[in-house]
């Protein structure tokens, strides 16, 4: 027999403070970077999403895979992406702490 597993966990977090500092026309540029991010670490992005202060991620991962690695791969490396490139302006960061949700199918 295989071995089957089904993880799939809704993540959240938001910028230092709650600021409004992620511009929605540009967002899908942030969202294309994560999805980068999850390809390369064997998960699958099912969905993101947010608003100007916070986002959303629903992501399959592997049973390998530690939930607090990824969610600071993502926050880390994003971060750094939106500074070098200037995506958004006054950028505050990502907050310390985030949320994350286990999903059934």
């Amino acid at each position: 027999m295989s071995t089957y597993t089904y993880l799939a966990y809704h993540i959240v977090f938001g910028t230092k403070q709650r600021q409004p500092a992620i511009d929605l026309a540009r967002c899908e540029e942030l969202y294309r970077y994560i999805w980068g991010i999850v390809r390369n670490k064997g998960g699958h992005l099912y969905r993101t999403g947010g608003t100007e202060d916070h986002v959303h991620i629903l992501v399959g991962l592997s049973p390998a895979t530690c939930i607090y690695d990824i969610v600071k791969e993502i926050k880390v490396a994003t971060s750094m992406w939106v500074r070098e490139n200037g995506v958004f302006k006054a950028w505050p960061g990502w907050q310390d702490g985030y949320g994350a949700f286990t999903c059934s199918p």
